[in-house]
């Protein structure tokens, strides 16, 4: 028989293809194969595929996986925030990224590590 999958299980499948670069197919698990198996993502899943597209700098498709985020009611983690952060950073965009710290903040009283308000100062 085969292995029955779990949340945990897709979180590892989606952090692989992550690493290896094949971020569609992270996103095709997150959106389709994980809801048609009746598990919905969570927030390790979604800060998974953030941190992926944060690594290109896809800001468009971090601002998509966000709102979907916030259209489920899944809160964002300081994880969350770091991600984007880290995306905005790699595209040069430091007035996004200080005002998306902000808004995390008055919103969801979510602040990223230290480290990331390092990065922004540099």
């Amino acid at each position: 028989d085969p292995i029955e999958l779990d949340l945990v299980s897709y979180s590892i499948l989606i952090k692989a293809c992550v690493n290896r670069g094949s971020l569609w197919r992270a996103m095709h698990i997150l959106d389709e194969i994980m809801p048609s198996n009746g598990i919905e993502p969570d927030v390790v899943a979604y800060n998974t595929l953030l941190y992926g597209l944060a690594n290109v700098g896809d800001a468009p498709t971090m601002k998509e996986y966000f709102n979907k985020m916030h259209s489920k009611n899944i809160a964002p983690t300081a994880e969350t925030v770091e991600a984007i952060v880290r995306g905005l950073l790699n595209l040069g965009d430091v007035a996004t990224a200080i005002t998306v710290v902000q808004d995390c903040f008055n919103q969801y009283s979510v602040l990223p590590p230290y480290t990331t308000h390092l990065k922004i100062l540099e």
